[in-house]
């Protein structure tokens, strides 16, 4: 088993192709006083959820807690499922789905903090790969998982990293012009959308095309 967790260690981090850059296309600012951990835009609707696991639903630029304000609902709804029984939700900093696997994130400051496929049946976990910098935003798309994090606390700008989830390399590592950014998800038209406590702001970003 540690022969396999040295062997995930070293895909996960051996094959960068290239350091890419992203532009932010909006910034709207959305007031809140809770403190934004995650969130999901679905069509028309943007939730936000909090640190202490309330559910804040964006109706015309005004925030709502919702009637079932926790965050095991904000990840069923994330996922598009229902999480297995006995589901431990507070283990997982983040979750997204993809391929019919869970993806959790495990942090716990040190160099453990970790992705780990989650048996969407049995919730049984099986390592994935280790982590770069203070996870903030996780989510699964297209055969791909974008995981997001930050430096530290007082970074001025936050990395995204695009992950193949059939032989856990990373595919890119992009540098988003966001502080300490929490949250991650993806509008109808490819773009990232994420949260900025700061300046209570959600923004939207693009990866910028090279030239």
């Amino acid at each position: 088993m540690f022969k396999n967790i040295i062997i995930g260690f070293v895909l996960c981090f051996a094959t960068v192709l290239f350091a890419q850059e992203a532009v932010v296309i909006s910034r709207n600012n959305i007031p809140t006083e809770k403190d934004i951990v995650d969130l999901l835009i679905e069509k028309n609707q943007q939730f936000l959820l909090t640190k202490e696991g309330n559910i804040l639903e964006i109706t015309d630029r005004q925030i709502t807690i919702g009637p079932k304000s926790q965050s095991k609902e904000f990840y069923e709804r994330k996922i598009k499922g229902v999480l297995p029984q006995n589901f431990d939700i507070n283990r997982y900093k983040y979750l997204t789905k993809g391929n019919g696997i869970y993806y959790g994130c495990i942090f716990d400051w040190s160099y453990s903090s970790r992705i780990v496929k989650i048996d969407p049946t049995t919730g049984k976990e099986d390592f994935f790969c280790y982590l770069k910098g203070i996870p903030s935003g996780m989510f699964f798309i297209d055969g791909k998982l974008w995981y997001l994090s930050n430096r530290n606390e007082l970074e001025s700008k936050s990395i995204l990293r695009s992950y193949d989830e059939s032989n856990v390399t990373i595919l890119l590592e992009i540098d988003i012009p966001i502080l300490n950014a929490k949250g991650l998800s993806i509008d109808d038209e490819g773009n990232f959308i994420s949260y900025e406590n700061q300046s209570n702001s959600l923004i939207q970003f693009r990866i910028k095309e090279g030239d």
